[in-house]
This record gives C-alpha cells, structure tokens and sequence, in this order.
C-alpha cells in the first residue's frame, strides 16, 4: 500500500508542478540576464569568426566548451556548420557523431584516428570532403 494518500499525492504533484515552473522561470530570468551582457551582443558572424580564428583546426572540444559561455553562444555555435567541419586524430567517437549533426551539408576535413571512426565515416559517406 502506498504510504501517501491519493490527496497527498496529487498535493505533491501540484508542488512539483510549481516548481518546476519556477526552475524555468529562473531559466529565463537568467537568459534575458545574460543578453543584456556584451558577450550576448556579439553579432553572430563575429562570434563565429572569432571562435574559429581562436580554436583553429584542433580547437573540438575547445569549441564544446565556448558553446556552454551562455544559451546565445550556444545557439549561434550550434547553427555554424562551419565550426564543426573538422575531425582530429584525437576527438572521440561521441565528437565525430557531433561534426556529423553540426556540420549540416558543410564538407567535412577528416583526419582518421581509429578504425571504428573510418566505419562510422563509410555509413556517412556523403559528408566527405576530402581524406
């Protein structure tokens, strides 16, 4: 038998419920906050060019980690293919699956670092560039 009753529940339910409301509230709070900040104005092509000139060609998981500065950053850095367009030796299988959905149509520039990556490049052929 449940130990809370079906009033209790629902009361449990419903402060849940605003809480989780207020969680999203501050969420947004926060959002607007942080576009009011000069790094939130940035225009988006000089973020973009910023970040590429500042990271360069080995810059992966530089890049992930500008992407977290704020939900701006993130959304211009996550609608830039060309910020993804490059796979290094060194990133991880889980960052070659990323270049793969950030970088949208925009030729890749592969370096091969295992095996596994080549097969998991063979499935998505049609991203090559050049290798």
């Amino acid at each position: 038998m449940d130990p809370l009753s079906s009033g209790a529940q629902a009361s449990q339910r419903a402060l849940t419920a605003k809480l989780h409301a207020h969680e999203a509230a501050v969420v947004d709070f926060k959002r607007q906050m942080n576009a009011q900040a000069p790094i939130g104005r940035i225009p988006p092509e000089v973020l973009i060019n910023i970040i590429r000139e500042t990271t360069g060609r080995t810059g992966t998981l530089r890049r992930v980690i500008l992407s977290h500065v704020c939900h701006y950053w993130r959304n211009v850095m996550l609608n830039a293919p060309l910020l993804w367009d490059f796979v290094g030796p060194n990133d991880s299988i889980d960052q070659i699956a990323w270049m793969f959905d950030y970088s949208k149509e925009v030729p890749l520039h592969i370096v091969l670092p295992t095996r596994e990556a080549l097969d998991m490049f063979v499935l998505d052929s049609l991203a090559w560039d050049k290798i």
